[in-house]
């Protein structure tokens, strides 16, 4: 595909125009950290966020994976975390990188080996991201590569508490927005194998009783685990 009107962020810049207004966002605070009690079933409009930008306390913003209400399809988060990241790519991949992760909008922090690359999922194939998150680990240590689904963000634009602020790669900016590539298709088998290995994930549930009303309310225990993390 060949993109000509670019739409590049500058390290630490915020530009609200640049967003899709179906996104599904969360105002971030000085340390990456969603901030909005219950933030992962709370998303805001372009509006919302520029009002917290006006209080101060959002210093950048964060874009929701996992399925979008008014969209027929969802986002997910490609994570590259450490330069050791590509070699694994490559191998799960069996081909070179740059044809294993298509050319899409990419977020950089400005740290070495680390980039975000943002894709689609359609609807029919929400069915196999069972896990909110899949993880693959590189050979170096507490380098690797994870696929954010549901109740995770991605930041996309602002100030990042260790560098100069988050920025586009070349040629991968916001003008791939309205025409994002489908997930690649290795990174879907990899979580096919890895949901048959690894089973479906436990879950817990618990009976929810009020006055007028009474139901059964799962929990999955990977996201007690998370909870409990953050």
């Amino acid at each position: 595909m060949t993109k000509t009107n670019y739409k590049s962020l500058k390290p630490g810049e915020i530009r609200l125009d640049f967003i899709s207004k179906e996104w599904p966002l969360t105002p971030l605070g000085p340390n990456k950290d969603p901030y909005i009690s219950g933030w992962q079933n709370k998303p805001c409009s372009v509006h919302e966020i520029e009002t917290e930008i006006l209080t101060g306390q959002c210093k950048a913003i964060g874009l929701l994976s996992g399925p979008v209400f008014n969209l027929p399809y969802g986002l997910v988060w490609v994570d590259v975390d450490g330069p050791s990241v590509y070699d694994l790519i490559q191998d799960l991949a069996d081909t070179e990188i740059e044809n294993a992760l298509p050319k899409t909008l990419t977020i950089l922090s400005g740290k070495e080996g680390r980039e975000r690359k943002l894709y689609r999922l359609d609807r029919e194939k929400h069915k196999h991201f069972i896990r909110n998150k899949y993880t693959w680990h590189a050979e170096t240590d507490k380098e690797k590569l994870e696929i954010l689904w549901q109740k995770h963000q991605g930041v996309l634009m602002g100030l990042h508490p260790d560098t100069n602020g988050y920025y586009t790669a070349v040629n991968e900016g916001f003008e791939w927005c309205s025409e994002l590539p489908e997930l690649p298709e290795w990174i879907l088998n990899c979580i096919i194998n890895k949901n048959i290995k690894q089973g479906i994930p436990a879950k817990e549930t618990t009976r929810i009783i009020g006055p007028t009303f009474a139901v059964n309310a799962e929990a999955s225990l990977e996201r007690d685990i998370q909870l409990a993390t953050e």
